[in-house]
């Protein structure tokens, strides 16, 4: 089975993420890359090359995705066929903060009141029945799906419509709209890895630090949130956040820059 792997880029891929890429891709897997674009014009431009090169899956990978799982993507692809050209997968996984709720949420309408739980939603055991768990959307950190999807979708799947808080929530609309929709494999955790801070983070957990050759929670911690670092995606996307957080009741000023809070990046 071919896949493609599709990394937006800000400048380069982490050291810990090129290091999971490599224990995971396989031989049979192409990586392709996008450089310092804003976030949706490059995976717009991502997907028309998978389209272009017609790999049997498309995993995305953001730069900053960090993982242990040596069979992720190939439980990911199996998630695929076992679901159909219109199933949109992701991975359990949150904001590069401690104690963040998962980015993920059971209703599409509804992202701050229906987010996955945890001891409830995940983890699970991949032979667990529950472990694929359909939801209404999830970040797209780490997804998968077959390259009919993108078929379905037209061109520019990530372009944002009014009403879009973000351009993986464009996408995941335009799944819903195209007949499919989304889902996230409960029992795959990935770490979402914060160069700055040399730190990564789980949901609703600490920080985690790369302690003898395992990703473990920081036992230093001293229990007080990081402050995030702003972060641009773009003047389309970076206005469409604001948006949302004006919608939501928020404070604009006080978490300028920051993703809104179904978002992962």
């Amino acid at each position: 089975m071919t896949t493609a792997v599709l990394v937006p880029l800000r400048d380069r891929i982490c050291a810990p993420t090129a290091d999971a890429l490599a224990l995971t891709a396989g031989a049979d897997a192409t990586v392709l890359t996008e450089v310092g674009l804003p976030v949706d014009v490059a995976r717009n431009r991502l997907a028309a090359r998978a389209l272009a090169l017609r790999p049997d899956v498309v995993v995305w990978c953001d730069a900053d995705a960090v993982w242990e799982d040596a069979q992720l993507f190939d439980r990911l692809r199996s998630d695929v066929v076992r679901l159909g050209p219109r199933a949109l997968v992701g991975v359990v996984h949150c904001r590069r903060e401690p104690m963040a709720r998962a980015a993920a949420a059971l209703d599409a309408k509804d992202f701050a009141g229906s987010p996955l739980e945890p001891g409830r939603h995940f983890p699970k055991a991949p032979s667990d029945p529950a472990a694929l768990l359909r939801v209404g959307f999830v970040g797209a950190h780490v997804w998968a799906h077959a390259v009919e999807l993108l078929d379905a979708l037209g061109s520019d799947p990530f372009a944002l419509g009014p009403h879009d808080p973000s351009e993986d929530s464009a996408f995941a609309r335009r799944v819903r709209e195209a007949g499919g929709a989304s889902y996230v494999d409960c029992s795959a955790v990935v770490l979402h890895y914060d160069e700055q801070r040399d730190a990564a983070y789980a949901p609703e957990q600490p920080p985690f630090r790369h302690i003898a050759g395992r990703w473990q929670p920081d036992p230093s911690w001293n229990g007080r949130a990081a402050v995030a670092v702003p972060r641009s995606y773009g003047n389309t996307v970076d206005t469409a956040r604001r948006r949302y957080l004006v919608r939501a009741g928020l404070d604009v000023g006080a978490i300028a820059g920051h993703p809104a809070p179904m978002t992962s990046e």
